[in-house]
């Protein structure tokens, strides 16, 4: 009986595991037979979301599943499902969960999943804000990187490009940090649309120009999350 009430936690956690494999492989699908098989198995994910978030439910497990899944659907491009999965999320977060990478990605993922769907202009920006937020307060410099992207692109859609600009002189710091002659050249790339923007014409040709001799020979993929 005891192993009968803890199924619904395994296979959860199971799924999870799963999920997190999948946001590896996703990238390297070719094929829509391959992405396929991974589509027709998350009926298996959303019956396990349900349940966390159900009466008789873990919401704490079901924040860690959600942040997980809310990459795939991410990557998936089913931005209002993805959506819908970081709200039911982040409204059940608790002093366990809060603060956690778990809120950090369910924030990024809301907060992008409405720029591209909802358009919600303050909502965006406080979810995509507040997973910075989390993610410089725990030093992690892989979240700032992916979220040097959608921050650039919210504040550049709203005419503010003086806060675009910050960002991407934030995306070069971390970039150098990180060593990444790729995201720095997509950061200085950002940084010269950004003076393009705001008139510096000469300013945004350096830095064009200087990220082409950062990102020469380097194979580029999808920057975003």
């Amino acid at each position: 009986a005891a192993d009968l009430a803890d199924l619904p936690v395994r296979h959860a956690r199971y799924f999870q595991r799963w999920l997190d494999e999948t946001a590896a492989e996703w990238p390297t699908l070719s094929s829509a037979a391959e992405r396929a098989s991974r589509v027709a198995d998350f009926v298996e994910v959303r019956a396990a979301l349900e349940w966390c978030f159900g009466a008789r439910g873990s919401p704490q497990v079901g924040v860690g599943l959600a942040a997980s899944a809310t990459r795939v659907l991410w990557a998936m491009l089913q931005l209002s499902e993805c959506q819908r999965w970081a709200e039911r999320a982040l409204a059940a977060l608790d002093d366990t969960t809060r603060g956690t990478p778990e809120e950090m990605h369910l924030q990024a993922a809301l907060g992008m999943s409405q720029m591209f769907s909802s358009g919600r202009s303050e909502a965006v920006r406080g979810a995509l804000k507040r997973s910075l937020a989390i993610s410089e307060a725990r030093g992690e410099r892989e979240q700032q990187r992916k979220l040097l992207v959608p921050l650039f692109l919210f504040y550049t859609r709203n005419r503010e490009f003086n806060t675009a600009l910050t960002h991407a002189a934030n995306g070069v710091a971390v970039a150098e940090t990180l060593r990444d002659s790729t995201d720095l050249a997509l950061a200085r790339t950002l940084t010269g649309i950004g003076l393009h923007f705001t008139g510096n014409l000469n300013g945004a040709r350096e830095e064009l120009e200087a990220a082409m001799a950062h990102g020469r020979d380097e194979r580029w993929s999808n920057p975003v999350y």
